[in-house]
């Protein structure tokens, strides 16, 4: 599995650009934003198969419908995030008049415990809410793709549309009690580990130390 990091937009955010190293297939994940390399770096791809989102703000899906219609590649968001490709209130792109999104439309809308196949590669899906109803991570070997759930030192926002408080508790929960360790790679920031924020982020501290992390 290759990874490519790619960073843009107002905030910023990571785009990445994943490839299974046996087929040369690949899929990207959140293109929250529209830039010349995050383009050309895509059409100098082999074959994108996939768009995959791990929810629905401007600044994680921007991009999609460009890169759809570049390449062809299916899109992938969860189900309870299907309204955020359209509704400008929901995606937060409403007092950004210059940057709205374009609409599209998912073609599958995964759930809990799905699994996404590019080339040889498996995306497994951990549903994550609190940042937003549908907020979702994706795993695949040992790499977890949080999105705006989880970062080195600090976890999402729970201030905007469809947040819950008490679902990021939960999903935090969660994320901390997988077994073994992943690398983590956010939406924002730096990049870090599982084991480095159970032992480190205030949010995961505690939860770790009762499960003898």
């Amino acid at each position: 599995m290759q990874i490519q990091v790619i960073t843009g937009g107002i905030l910023p955010t990571h785009s990445y650009i994943v490839t299974d190293k046996e087929t040369n297939i690949s899929a990207v994940v959140d293109p929250g934003f529209i830039s010349d390399e995050l383009f050309d770096t895509i059409q100098s791809l082999n074959r994108v198969d996939a768009i995959l989102l791990t929810h629905g703000h401007f600044d994680h899906i921007m991009g999609v419908k460009d890169i759809q219609d570049m390449t062809g590649a299916k899109i992938y968001m969860h189900q309870e995030e299907k309204d955020f490709a359209t509704d400008c209130s929901l995606n937060l792109s409403l007092d950004l008049p210059d940057r709205q999104c374009k609409d599209f439309k998912p073609d599958f809308l995964y759930v809990d415990g799905d699994r996404i196949t590019v080339g040889n590669l498996t995306f497994h899906i951990l549903y994550t809410p609190g940042h937003t109803n549908g907020s979702s991570c994706l795993v695949a070997k040992n790499v977890i793709f949080s999105g705006d759930t989880l970062f080195k030192g600090s976890v999402g926002r729970t201030d905007f549309p469809t947040s819950d408080s008490k679902k990021m508790i939960k999903s935090i929960e969660r994320l901390t009690e997988l077994e073994g360790n992943y690398t983590v790679y956010p939406a924002h920031g730096e990049f870090t580990t599982l084991d480095y924020e159970r032992k480190t982020n205030p949010y995961m501290r505690n939860i770790a130390n009762d499960f003898g992390y």
